[in-house]
């Protein structure tokens, strides 16, 4: 293969206030600045959006991480509505949530409810194929979910926590339309791993992570497949179908700079190879592009969006950037 997609580097989203956010990612989880700045007039474009559109962002992560970022940008001079605010779970479109493991759920649970996040599931177990975990869902600025996952079995190895959080994002969530035309589209047109493929159903009346009434718990089968860009469980793309729930559809506004989780951003080596190889199987969002992403410096980027209207990018870095030692390709 001429080409290889490693994890994902970062998660861009479009917010109201980035003061405001910060509270939440620097000064409760403790996590680092790697880049503060206002927005490129060709990112703007790469984005389709007209002057007098402009922006300032703010990259943060887990410290020392290299990947599983977090992007906010506050953009200005624009109209922008919310990708899913109003919407249920099982309604469709864009970005639904992303994912950290953590120590001590009731502390990080508690901290997120003080700082004005709201709960859509409180804790509960959790049985997926292998794994136990316990894990809360909760919504923050702009109606977007923050999945907390306490994995007890199988145990993880030893590991760094800051602030009672495991480390980066390591998992996000979309709801399809069709799994099975979403999973095509990860697995054959973006060349991902699928590494499970499974039916969540209660045998019995109860409380689910989803928030479905009790009776519909045992009606109502869940499909759920996991993707990964590089095959391991670093990061994981999951997506859910709910047989038989339909609602509103999200994907139209799943664009920049409509407000909530905008994107997916990864790193590629041979990007003209996989551009070939991406284009041949789906219209192109955003076609290859050169253009300055900091801290990367100069990098070549296109987009493409999924049948659910989540917006994918993929970059490759041109020039070495000194302020960039600490974010590198895995």
């Amino acid at each position: 293969m001429a080409w290889k997609i490693h994890k994902l580097r970062e998660i861009v989203k479009s917010v109201r206030s980035i003061s405001h956010e910060i509270k939440v990612w620097r000064d409760i989880f403790g996590w680092t600045l790697r880049h503060e700045g206002s927005l490129t007039h060709n990112q703007i474009q790469f984005w389709h959006l007209q002057k007098p559109t402009s922006g300032s962002e703010y990259l943060c992560g887990f410290p020392d991480a290299e990947y599983g970022l977090l992007r906010l940008v506050e953009f200005q001079n624009c109209e922008q509505i919310g990708i899913r605010t109003g919407a249920q779970i099982w309604e469709t479109g864009g970005i639904f949530d992303f994912d950290l493991r953590v120590t001590d759920m009731a502390t990080t649970y508690n901290t997120l409810l003080d700082a004005g996040y709201y709960v859509f599931g409180e804790p509960i177990e959790l049985r997926i194929g292998q794994f136990v975990l316990d894990e809360a869902l909760l919504f923050g600025p702009e109606a977007s979910g923050l999945a907390l996952v306490n994995r007890k079995e199988p145990p993880l190895p030893p590991t760094t926590a800051h602030n009672g959080v495991l480390g980066t994002i390591y998992l996000s969530v979309s709801v399809a339309k069709s799994m099975d035309e979403t999973a095509q589209f990860l697995t054959e047109t973006l060349g991902f791993t699928e590494l499970e493929r499974l039916t969540l159903k209660n045998s019995e009346p109860a409380p689910t992570v989803f928030r479905l009434p009790w009776n519909l718990s045992t009606q109502v089968p869940v499909q759920l497949g996991g993707f990964s860009p590089d095959g391991t469980r670093d990061t994981i793309i999951e997506v859910f179908q709910f047989e038989g729930l339909y609602g509103e559809d999200r994907s139209d506004r799943a664009i920049p700079p409509n407000r909530g989780l905008l994107m997916y951003r990864f790193p590629v080596e041979g990007i003209d190879e996989y551009f070939a190889h991406v284009s041949a199987r789906t219209p192109i969002t955003t076609l290859l592009s050169e253009l300055e992403i900091a801290p990367y410096g100069k990098v070549r980027c296109f987009a493409v969006r999924s049948p659910d209207g989540v917006w994918f990018e993929f970059f490759e870095q041109k020039t070495h950037n000194p302020t960039n030692d600490q974010i590198t390709n895995d």
